[in-house]
């Protein structure tokens, strides 16, 4: 494969190319990537007073450190202290246990500002449920991936989220119309909850949406145009246009945009992504012998694996930077800078990315140089990634066309699908992403949210700066894969089961476990619920330190129990309490005798409809809505369920996204060979 001319500048670039030229003809110091951040070592202490304490090399160029901090919600600094050259330590005794703060080191000198960002704190609390996924999953493969599709939603599940799964068009060209369908989908998931609604999987072909006029990696004319823009689907503002751009430039003609075409006019989002959102689609990479449908199925099952932590990794990171210090930008920094905030200092390698990976387990890997589609140059190959093992979690990159992610083979994709445990990749250093909030137990999507924001609309102001120079709040800031996944994985209980029995007539249940081998791990908490659709609620109002549980008042006729081991985490920049993947376990009364039943209310409806079904067995059965003239305008769901009660909600939104005018309608549960039928009005 042949390496494409890296980064050609545009005229805007002129700027940063005589900054480059300036710098290379005084021989400034500090010409290493890794000189332009911080990288502090982190200690917490709780006695006699809790503190948090930031040590790091001298420097003889600093002229001052400046430290600010910030409650991680916060939009604001609070600047703390100014410290002179000679101080190479800050402490903090002003914190209270269970809270995290964001540090910001920022160190001045005559040439240029180093920044080092961390998000640190002693013992906070669990985080047990992190809102609701809006799962969106390519309808022409639904059934041919069920059983991986079912293991990850409990996987989701399990890590407290609340799912809401949906079918969508698969488009494999570019096409507007089915783009705005899965906008519709969207947008009416976050105003039916815009409060709880937090993140978005794309899983398989689903529609891509372009937008923009530029090339972030300033290949002009050739790669000047509209983008591939995911994030498109989390801005929640209806200001996008699409009658400006006009140019067709580009050697690919997906990046052509001009009037009209259903490609957006933006090179900006117009307001803030509302959601955290992960693509994994394996589309178009011949360069892998498994099939679309393999690739998808083999991460979701690599993806378990992770969660349940039957692969692991060591908390190391390695960098191969292929261009140093590039026209007046430093890409690498952005590497340094996240993986010492995560990891500590001492455990960043600097080297071979593939033959590193080969050989270890790493958690991290970033790698920069001249780039094409399919490759960055002497760095990595989308056919290494079909055919050697690559043992990482998250691939972080920058090269020449990268970010273009809907092309054949492309790296990024690529990355992904490769065996045995990828899960992340994304493109960093235009702009430059901060992801050390996932430091505490925060996921990788929330860090992809916080970069693609960062800069205050219209403003050169951003929350975090950095040496990052371009590539702020544009659309082409995409995260591949998995955006809920986390870096510390507690190991989860094992041979969970279960049993129903009386105590003087009265039904109990009791649970137990093998405890993990891990021996960190302080105790347990348990849940319940009546099925996978509805919410888990904790049952424990004390950590359970036992290998036992028993419900004295279980539900009535069927309940889905899960338990959590729980685990003080300490990381490289504080402690937090973390829990394992949610083990599964169900119980039946089989003294209750079930019998296949539907129901919806309210009848009339006007603007939701609750559907409430019963399985006598366990069975495939479908849920659909019919008009008078005996269409189908709405799946409601299907797949396997066991037997039980279930619950669903209709926003009375049909399958092209189209609100339901008023009328008779008919629900048909279908379960087998047996047809139940419920009608129903709708008035509005």
């Amino acid at each position: 494969m042949k390496a494409m001319n890296s980064f050609n500048k545009h005229r805007h670039y002129l700027v940063t190319i005589l900054i480059f030229i300036l710098n290379t003809i005084l021989l400034l110091p500090n010409n290493d990537p890794k000189d332009r951040v911080i990288m502090a070592e982190v200690t917490i202490s709780k006695e006699p007073t809790p503190r948090i304490l930031f040590s790091w090399n001298y420097d003889s160029n600093a002229i001052n450190y400046k430290i600010s901090r910030k409650l991680k919600d916060d939009t604001i600094w609070t600047e703390t202290a100014i410290l002179p050259t000679s101080y190479t330590s800050y402490t903090d005794s002003n914190i209270a246990i269970a809270i995290g703060y964001e540090y910001c080191i920022k160190k001045e000198t005559l040439n240029f500002d180093a920044y080092g960002y961390y998000y640190a704190g002693i013992e906070l609390p669990l985080i047990e449920n992190r809102g609701k996924v809006l799962l969106l999953v390519d309808n022409t493969i639904y059934f041919q991936i069920l059983s991986e599709l079912l293991e990850f939603k409990k996987d989701l599940i399990g890590d407290g989220w609340e799912v809401v799964e949906k079918q969508c068009p698969r488009a494999e060209k570019f096409d507007s119309q089915a783009v705005q369908r899965v906008k519709n989908i969207i947008d009416n998931e976050f105003q039916r909850d815009s409060l709880n609604l937090k993140a978005i999987i794309l899983l398989g072909r689903i529609p891509v949406p372009y937008s923009g006029e530029y090339a972030v990696d300033g290949h002009f004319p050739n790669h000047y145009g509209a983008w591939p823009s995911d994030i498109y689907y989390g801005v929640m503002s209806k200001n996008w246009s699409d009658s400006l751009a006009n140019t067709t430039s580009a050697d690919r003609q997906e990046n052509w945009n001009v009037p009209n075409d259903g490609k957006f006019d933006q090179t900006v989002i117009p307001s803030d992504t509302r959601l955290q959102i992960g693509r994994i689609d394996f589309y178009n990479l011949p360069v892998f012998k498994e099939s679309e449908i393999e690739l998808i199925k083999l991460y979701l099952q690599k993806n378990h694996k992770y969660r349940t932590k039957q692969i692991a990794f060591e908390n190391k990171a390695i960098i191969q930077d292929g261009f140093g210090l590039y026209s007046g930008e430093s890409f690498a920094s952005n590497a340094w800078m996240n993986f010492s905030a995560i990891l500590g200092p001492s455990m960043i390698d600097s080297g071979n990315y593939i033959e590193t990976l080969q050989n270890n387990s790493y958690l991290f890997g970033y790698g920069c140089n001249q780039g094409a589609y399919d490759n960055i140059y002497k760095t990595a190959y989308a056919e290494q990634f079909a055919t050697l093992k690559i043992n990482s979690v998250f691939a972080i990159f920058l090269g020449s066309y990268l970010a273009d992610w809907d092309s054949q083979n492309n790296l990024l994709r690529s990355a992904i699908a490769s065996q045995p445990s990828m899960l992340v990749s994304f493109f960093s250093g235009r702009p430059f992403w901060h992801f050390h909030h996932i430091s505490l137990g925060e996921t990788i999507g929330y860090s992809e949210l916080m970069s693609a924001n960062n800069r205050q609309p219209g403003t050169d102001r951003c929350l975090y700066n950095s040496s990052g120079q371009w590539g702020y709040r544009e659309i082409h800031n995409t995260l591949m894969g998995d955006p809920t996944i986390r870096i510390h994985i507690v190991e989860p209980v094992r041979n969970l089961r279960a049993e129903l029995f009386k105590i003087e007539g009265i039904k109990n249940v009791r649970l137990q476990w093998e405890k993990p081998l891990d021996s960190e791990v302080i105790g347990y908490s348990i849940y319940r619920a009546s099925s996978f659709s509805d919410k888990f609620l904790r049952l424990n109002n004390q950590i359970v330190t036992d290998n036992q549980y028993i419900d004295q008042n279980p539900l009535h006729d069927s309940s889905i129990y899960m338990v959590r081991a729980i685990k003080l985490e300490n990381t490289a920049t504080g402690s937090y309490y973390n829990l394992s993947q949610g083990i599964f376990v169900e119980v039946y009364d089989s003294t209750t005798k079930f019998k296949n039943y539907i129901n919806a209310y309210p009848n009339a409806a006007e603007n939701y409809l609750k559907i409430d079904i019963v399985i006598e067995n366990d069975s495939y059965f479908e849920l659909d809505v019919f008009n008078i003239s005996g269409q189908i305008i709405k799946n409601i769901s299907n797949g396997i369920l066991k037997k039980g009660h279930y619950n669903y909600y209709w926003d009375l939104i049909d399958d092209n996204q189209n609100s339901i005018p008023s009328g008779v309608y008919y629900i048909r549960l279908k379960i087998n060979s047996q047809v139940l039928f419920k009608n129903i009005t709708i008035v509005h």
